[in-house]
């Protein structure tokens, strides 16, 4: 019975660490942080660091600003309800609860992740909405600079 509870707990902490690692901000609205070997004096992550290059105006950086915003509280409202699912799961599995409600709190579980995922790719189709096109190439441009700068760095790192 405990490595039946061992994996549970192993497979819903997966779970909670792809939630956290998919982030508090969506995809489209930052990029990775370059690998330096020195400390930069300041690190450009974010489409917001870019407005000017990107070309956005004040009013369609407030707008996205408030769509990352809504996402943020999206996911910390659901990593609450994880944690509890979670805690619950463990405790009636511990307990040999009822199978059919431990059952039912797995399925939970994974839909609320999968509505994360959901409320990503909207934030994201929404943030992209809010850019014209001229300005989403611009970005996606960025982004794509800085994810071939950060393989290097780390490819470098390695070495």
């Amino acid at each position: 019975m405990f490595v039946k509870t061992k994996k549970l707990s192993v497979l819903l902490v997966g779970i909670l660490c792809g939630v956290l690692a998919m982030g508090s901000m969506s995809f489209a609205a930052r990029t990775p942080k370059p690998v330096q070997a020195t400390a930069p004096a300041t690190v450009k992550t974010t489409i917001f660091d870019y407005q000017k290059e990107v070309g956005l105006t004040d009013k369609q950086a407030d707008d996205i600003r408030q769509k990352i915003g809504e996402l943020q509280r999206t996911v910390r409202r659901i990593n609450a309800e994880l944690t509890l699912l979670n805690l619950s799961i463990q405790d009636l599995n511990a307990k040999n609860g009822d199978f059919k409600k431990l059952k039912k709190k797995v399925k939970d579980a994974y839909s609320l992740v999968a509505d994360l995922k959901i409320a990503d790719y909207k934030t994201t189709r929404d943030i992209n909405a809010v850019m014209s096109a001229k300005q989403l190439k611009k970005w996606r441009d960025i982004q794509r600079k800085n994810v071939r700068k950060t393989r290097k760095a780390r490819e470098k790192a390695k070495k």
